[in-house]
């Protein structure tokens, strides 16, 4: 739990840190340091969705 959700505010997950997670466990190319629009793609689908 972070600080702010503690204090009560809303939060979501940071969806970067949950791709690259993602992607290094699975072998994926969606990287920052590997192909940043498909990146960015799944950081946007991930973050509209929360």
């Amino acid at each position: 739990m972070t600080e702010l959700t503690r204090r009560g505010f809303h939060t979501i997950p940071e969806s970067g840190r949950a791709i690259i997670r993602e992607e290094m466990q699975s072998g994926g190319s969606a990287l920052l340091w590997a192909d940043r629009t498909v990146y960015a793609e799944r950081m946007l689908e991930q973050d509209l969705r929360a």
